[in-house]
């Protein structure tokens, strides 16, 4: 409502609302072209292969994230081996994907109502595949697939990368990412990965 209102001022020539308009065009094309140069540095990153533990990526990627999950009274629940499932591709890569994920379940916590404050963390181990599922007692995913959710973000803050980013790295590690609905209410991913 409040742009329409000042689309209309710019249109009849208010300077304020002019200069207002020009502002967030430059915003909006500035966020353009960093998501755009973000795209591309992703797709092009080298991807290195060695044995990585998911387990041990999953803790470290929770002592990074210790302060806002503490700042927002989220349990953590872990779940599965700590053994067994390591897979081959760049520890670093998987690191920022966990924590994406991660801090994507904990602000659509902290955006909610204040019942259950929690997060799940299970590794699950097949013959041919390991799958680390994250899930969070949140609103929930809103639905439509995965691409279709690439580069949006339902924040006022938000750049809309972390998803492209989680995406990005299952594609350079030859794994599949899956969406629905966790058990404890709200969203849960499920990266699946081939057996390391």
């Amino acid at each position: 409502r409040c742009g329409v209102l000042q689309s209309r001022r710019a249109a009849s020539g208010d300077r304020t609302a002019k200069s207002s308009l020009r502002s967030r065009v430059a915003e909006a094309e500035t966020g353009v072209a960093t998501n755009e140069k973000m795209k591309v540095l992703l797709r092009n990153v080298e991807t290195t292969h060695e044995r990585v533990n998911l387990y041990l990526v999953v803790g470290n990627s929770l002592r990074q994230l210790k302060q806002p999950l503490a700042l927002n009274r989220i349990e953590v629940e872990r779940q599965g081996p700590q053994r067994g499932c390591s897979v081959q591709g760049d520890a670093v890569q998987l690191q920022l994907a966990a924590m994406n994920l991660l801090r994507n379940a904990i602000e659509a916590i902290a955006e909610g109502p204040s019942r259950s404050r929690k997060i799940s963390i299970e590794l699950r181990k097949c013959p041919d595949s390991v799958t680390l599922a994250i899930g969070d007692s949140g609103p929930g995913w809103p639905g439509g697939t995965i691409e279709e959710a690439l580069l949006k973000t339902s924040k006022s803050s938000g750049s809309g990368l972390g998803l492209y980013i989680v995406h990005t790295t299952m594609e350079n590690h030859g794994g599949q990412i899956e969406v629905g609905q966790s058990p404890l209410g709200g969203a849960e991913f499920r990266l699946k990965f081939p057996r390391g």
